[in-house]
């Protein structure tokens, strides 16, 4: 999880995917916590789904709590898909 204590404002988060196979489906999609154990989704905060190779997406999410993690759902036949994702936000300002 990433702990966004210090930040204020909307959020972003990035999914790259480089190479697949197994005729995969990767859902993915941003949750949020305020212990950082109990996770619920976020409205709006969802990733197309990816079924090909080289695949870049960027989404925009308002949080209500303080912790956010990345989740996704592989299916497929033997599914793998090289991944890499960013979750960020910007920082409080006074």
């Amino acid at each position: 999880p990433v702990d966004l204590v210090d930040a204020d404002g909307p959020c972003f988060a990035a999914q790259l995917v480089g190479a697949v196979s197994g005729e995969p489906t990767l859902a993915g999609r941003v949750e949020q916590s305020a212990d950082g154990s109990s996770w619920s989704a976020i409205p709006d905060a969802t990733f197309a789904d990816v079924t090909e190779s080289d695949d870049a997406q960027v989404i925009r999410f308002t949080r209500t709590a303080r912790y956010v993690r990345y989740a996704a759902t592989l299916t497929g036949d033997t599914p793998s898909v090289k991944l890499a994702v960013l979750v960020g936000s910007q920082r409080k300002t006074l």
